[in-house]
């Protein structure tokens, strides 16, 4: 995935650099980018992602800014029905209750790294079950913390073998045409 800013002036011609490049996907962090999900701005980068069809990754959470709140993902669902969207961090990044009220029910998929340093295995497996194991990615948004311990605690999960390939590749080989 390639990174773009809502503050660019021809988010178009971002977006079609990112195809020409061959990357698969647009990847935003709006708290480090310091841009709130339903801002004009973001509005305008969102709408030229979804125009060319390409998956967005968002960081979504994070109780020291408003920028990626869960309660933004269904306004920008709404706005844009047609975006493929995937929220880091099981769509709430220390922002659980957040992310539980407003994530599930959607058609986001999420990313269940760099979170697990923060929960206990029943909490991670509540996450896992409520959004269902064909909906979580592993790794597409690369884990902030060492990848072989991140993977080593999600293999320790109570999940299927099934769950467990779909979470490692299989959703996210799909979900991207791989």
């Amino acid at each position: 995935f390639g990174s773009l800013h809502p503050d660019m002036e021809d988010v178009e011609a971002g977006v079609q650099s990112i195809i020409d490049l061959g990357l698969h996907g647009v990847k935003l962090h709006p708290d480090m980018q310091a841009f709130a999900l339903d801002e004009a701005r973001a509005i305008r980068l969102v709408k030229a992602v979804e125009a060319k069809k390409l998956p967005m990754m968002i960081h979504a959470g994070d109780y020291r800014y408003h920028y990626s709140n869960p309660c933004l993902i269904p306004r920008l669902l709404e706005s844009f029905p047609r975006l493929r969207l995937i929220c880091a961090h099981f769509g709430g990044w220390t922002e659980w209750k957040e992310a539980e009220k407003y994530i599930p029910g959607t058609n986001v998929m999420v990313d269940c790294s760099s979170c697990f340093f923060t929960m206990t295995d029943e909490r991670i497996m509540e996450f896992m079950n409520m959004y269902g194991e064909d909906r979580i990615m592993f790794g597409s948004d690369y884990p902030m913390w060492d990848a072989g311990t991140e993977l080593a605690r999600l293999r320790s999960l109570p999940l299927s073998k099934t769950a467990l390939e779909k979470i490692q590749y299989k959703n996210a080989a799909e979900f991207l045409s791989l």
